[in-house]
């Protein structure tokens, strides 16, 4: 998320230079700050400034500061250096994170001479990267709005950094409305992003994946975030199920109604008043060449390409020779490898150095060790149905919970496994969440209620409906 919101942030210089981007950036030069919100909570503050080098190289600094839970605050400060002669290449970039948990999870990546360095914890290496991006492309958008070309539905592209994909990444931004003073722009990701942009070229608001950053007056006024309570809590919230989903290896489609949230929600679609979600035991579905290409790539979190992973993932799939082999390999691999403990912060390298994690360390760790071993795979977070067993007792007809765990594609097509279970195939136990509703869904699963509307199974005879 920080990556994401630092490359809509727009920061400044104080000096006007002959080129478009330097007279654009120099229309920007104030430093602004944000309050950030995340359904209705102010859960945080963003800041945006820009300066010049003693060489008179243009600098632009984002920092992110803001806390979800009571684990501890999570910080981003990223920055960009642009030669001081057009085309203003990119010198250097630099990304700092210090992500919550116990203890902090600390990640440095400095790029420079198409090269970064990583280091993360203990841990450091060593990647060659193409960070081809001049200023120019950066303040695409900005430029745009300037030159007074920018009409309803026209579309720019815009080029930014992106620290965990270590790469130069481009986003399609579209007119969405003009008003008086102001423009609304949607970038095409389904509309889930959006920035509205005053006259000074600055951005005023800014939605990404549920978070909204607000323009406020002063450092004061982002700060006040600061004075309130976490936004999760944290102990691990579950929502019930009426009846008791009996048979479960045998269950192949059921059927829920979702109650608890709200008018507003993005999950699951409504459906005659009615929010209603299908899950399949073992739901395959093709993957496409754009998603195949996106989950091969070793990236900042899942770093495949560092030397002690590709030792564990050669390892770990031993003799296997076809995809299906590999895969399942790496499930073994991964549940007997890893000792599950309630911890967050670890990271894969962390989490293979101490051989501990919770789901989400299984889940990451697996996606890291497949990308090694030449297969595609990424993380998947969601809800887990647990027993009235599982639960203590406390709710009779059992519950749903946050978890995490895999699609790997196997001859391309995607299919689930969870490697904290040990499961090669995932049942209706599991049901996915999209990213964008995620979080949303996180935070409403205290008032959260499902109800079995259809089960059914294996066999015709044994289908029914509850």
């Amino acid at each position: 998320m920080a990556a994401a919101i630092a490359a809509l942030g727009l920061a400044g210089l104080w000096l006007a230079q002959p080129s478009d981007a330097a007279r654009v950036a120099a229309r920007l030069a104030d430093e602004r700050w944000y309050a950030v919100h995340f359904q209705g909570a102010n859960i945080g503050h963003y800041r945006a400034w820009g300066v010049r080098t003693w060489a008179a190289h243009f600098e632009f600094h984002t920092a992110l500061n803001f806390k979800l839970h009571g684990g501890g605050e999570t910080r981003a400060e990223d920055r960009l250096v642009f030669h001081r002669a057009p085309p203003h290449r990119l010198l250097r970039a630099e990304h700092r994170l210090v992500a919550a948990g116990a203890p902090p999870r600390h990640i440095d990546v400095v790029v420079a001479d198409q090269r970064a360095e990583v280091v993360e914890g203990e841990d450091s290496r060593q990647v060659a990267v193409r960070a081809h991006l001049n200023m120019r492309d950066y303040l695409a958008v900005q430029i745009w709005l300037d030159s007074g070309l920018a009409t309803p539905a026209a579309e720019r592209r815009a080029r930014t950094f992106d620290f965990d994909q270590l790469a130069v990444t481009e986003a399609l931004w579209r007119v969405a409305n003009q008003q008086a003073g102001a423009v609304t722009l949607v970038a095409a990701d389904g509309g889930r992003t959006r920035i509205v942009v005053r006259e000074d070229l600055a951005p005023w608001r800014m939605e990404l994946r549920g978070f909204v950053l607000q323009r406020v007056a002063s450092e004061s006024d982002a700060r006040l975030w600061e004075r309130n309570a976490p936004l999760f809590a944290d102990n691990a919230p579950r929502a019930p199920v009426d009846v008791p989903l009996p048979r479960i290896d045998r269950l192949r489609r059921l059927v829920l109604r979702v109650d608890g949230m709200g008018p507003e929600a993005v999950w699951p679609p409504a459906t005659d008043g009615a929010r209603q979600v299908t899950v399949l035991a073992d739901a395959q579905r093709p993957a496409g060449a754009a998603e195949l290409a996106g989950a091969r790539a070793a990236t900042v979190a899942f770093p495949a390409d560092a030397p002690a992973i590709q030792a564990l993932a050669e390892q770990a799939i031993a003799q296997a020779s076809s995809a299906s082999a590999k895969a399942e390999a790496l499930v073994a691999f991964v549940h007997n490898f890893l000792r599950y403990e309630d911890i967050a912060g670890l990271g894969v390298l962390g989490a293979a150095r101490e051989r501990r994690g919770d789901c989400t360390e299984f889940a990451n760790l697996y996606t890291t060790l497949a990308r090694a071993a030449g297969l595609p795979a990424r993380t998947q977070a969601g809800l887990v149905y647990r027993t009235a067993e599982t639960t203590n007792g406390d709710m009779p007809g059992g519950a749903f919970a946050l978890h995490a765990w895999n699609e790997v594609a196997v001859d391309g097509v995607w299919r689930s496994v969870d490697p904290t279970w040990g499961k090669n195939r995932v049942g209706v136990t599991h049901l996915p969440l999209p990213e964008h509703a995620f979080l949303a869904v996180a935070l409403a699963l205290p008032n959260l209620k499902f109800r079995v509307v259809e089960a059914s199974f294996a066999k015709a005879d044994d289908a029914q409906g509850a």
